[in-house]
């Protein structure tokens, strides 16, 4: 039973951080591993397999009031502004607890975000969202009392994003991404490759 208020590793820094771990026959059950930094709360519990080839297999739920405030805390400070978001992981990889990396494991990933804004776009993807911005109906009230403050922002902000995305060995399906917001609804479908970094 591990209780640090501030623990640091190569890639984050994660803070009030509660493990518990319980040795059984075939496994290390792991009833807690939790962390609460200012903008990123985690829950989850597992198993860790040590005999023979180890696996762990991890189960957590993931919240967060501010998750671009968040990914900047995690070395991604320009991906997404603010947005609420929750998220569901259970995931499976080879090797020890600490091993653990997107990349290598195996799992499904259930994602919630609402209110925020992406930031990271080329010159034609925002143009894109801007244009369907300026004639979306959902946002004819804005524009009759001359608010165009979205439309010029940088990025594209949204209402609500839900993804679900498959991960094995290292390949991220993004079976259905559907985003909402004053432009309207965007669905998106595809893989990213997380070894090769390719989308």
């Amino acid at each position: 039973n591990i209780q640090s208020k501030h623990v640091k590793t190569s890639n984050a820094i994660f803070d009030n951080v509660h493990l518990i771990m319980t040795p059984k026959n075939e496994y290390i059950e792991i009833s807690k591993l939790d962390f609460k930094n200012l903008n990123l709360e985690m829950k989850s519990k597992g198993k860790w397999f040590t005999k023979d080839n180890q696996s762990t297999h991890i189960i957590a739920d993931i919240k967060s009031n501010n998750f671009g405030k968040a990914l900047k805390g995690m070395g991604y400070p320009n991906t997404i502004k603010g947005g609420k978001m929750r998220a569901t992981i259970n995931s499976k990889w080879d090797g020890s607890l600490e091993e653990f990396s997107f990349a290598l494991s195996n799992g499904e990933i259930q994602l919630n975000i609402k209110d925020g804004q992406i930031n990271e776009l080329d010159k034609g993807t925002q143009a894109i969202g801007q244009v369907l911005g300026l004639l979306s109906i959902a946002s004819i009230p804005k524009r009759l009392s001359l608010d165009f403050s979205d439309f010029f922002a940088k990025g594209l902000s949204f209402d609500n994003l839900e993804s679900k995305i498959t991960i094995n060995s290292g390949v991220a399906d993004i079976n259905k991404m559907i985003i909402i917001g004053s432009f309207g609804e965007m669905r998106l479908s595809g893989e990213s490759n997380l070894v090769k970094k390719l989308h």
